[in-house]
């Protein structure tokens, strides 16, 4: 992108209210998992959006959704990165935890993870893994629940699936070993298990939906509340980041790298993602209807419930 069309298009990303600028900054701790899952925080503090709203940022990383709506609840964060299906369980347990702002959509044009096994595996289709075992970062959790799906749809039994918790930078090692059969990866494992020689299971065929979303930005409702004016600026400075990273990789492949010690030749061959721009239930509906489907919920309730409502 020449230097013209990139500022035009910082120009036009960053309408966001000039009484913010001239105001004290408010701050905000924010939890995330370094990984393009969190981009827009990522690249929102790297690029100046957050500042340019007002707020000042404070990120604390984390291994999972999970343990970042545990920290949400605890009041350790203001705001935190919440996978999916975290979130649809907390609405059902009376946590009150409202979607601030949409993350990372998966789509079949656009898949963000995938299932990986040895080069060398007889897995070859989705009934292969049929009684195997996979490595996943939280069990009962976005990825897993797209999985499941993803193995029922294309003919297999998700129910004879032995799903295991690990870390991240673990299931490779585990997949060598023979201690697992497969790995559930995001970026950039993905891509490090490829160049391991690993065989990848990219799920873009009959998916859960496509596209759907996978995490939500959120705040418990009391915070929301409490904090109206904060809400409103973090809403505003997350879709300005999201429009800008949409169109503009290459800018955000070295702020990615940066944050997460990715190399940047990795996050320049990874698959990247898609930033959903507004909050859509069309969006959330079909998680919630797969996470019932898999018995983690009892009953379904309308996708909107989630979202925040100033």
């Amino acid at each position: 992108m020449n230097r013209s069309l990139f500022v035009s298009t910082l120009t036009a990303a960053t309408m966001l209210p000039n009484a913010a600028r001239a105001q004290t900054t408010i701050p905000l701790k924010i939890g995330i998992i370094p990984a393009e899952i969190c981009g827009q925080i990522i690249y929102g503090v790297e690029s100046g959006y957050f500042t340019r709203a007002g707020l000042d940022v404070e990120t604390e990383t984390f291994p999972s959704g999970g343990a970042i709506a545990a920290a949400l609840a605890g009041g350790a964060l203001d705001i935190g990165m919440v996978d999916l299906t975290s979130m649809i369980n907390a609405h059902v347990r009376g946590i009150p935890f409202v979607g601030l702002a949409p993350a990372l959509i998966n789509s079949s044009e656009s898949p963000t993870f995938g299932i990986v096994v040895r080069g060398d595996s007889n897995i070859h289709v989705a009934r292969d893994f049929n009684n195997k075992s996979i490595g996943v970062n939280g069990l009962n959790n976005i990825a897993q629940v797209s999985a499941m799906a993803w193995i029922d749809n294309n003919g297999g039994a998700s129910k004879s699936v032995k799903f295991v918790e690990l870390p991240l930078p673990a299931k490779a090692a585990a997949i060598r070993a023979g201690t697992i059969d497969a790995s559930l990866d995001t970026e950039p494992f993905l891509t490090y298990g490829i160049d391991q020689g690993f065989r990848a299971f990219l799920m873009d065929v009959k998916p859960i939906a496509s596209p759907y979303l996978l995490d939500l930005f959120a705040a418990t409702q009391d915070w929301a509340q409490r904090n109206r004016t904060a809400a409103a600026k973090f809403i505003a400075a997350v879709r300005a980041t999201s429009l800008w990273a949409n169109v503009n990789r290459e800018l955000t492949a070295p702020m990615l790298a940066k944050a997460t010690h990715i190399p940047l030749d990795v996050v320049q061959r990874m698959r990247r993602g898609t930033f959903a721009v507004d909050n859509d239930p069309k969006l959330i509906q079909p998680v919630i209807d797969a996470v019932v489907r898999y018995g983690i919920i009892d009953k379904g309730f309308p996708a909107s419930e989630l979202i925040y409502k100033p």
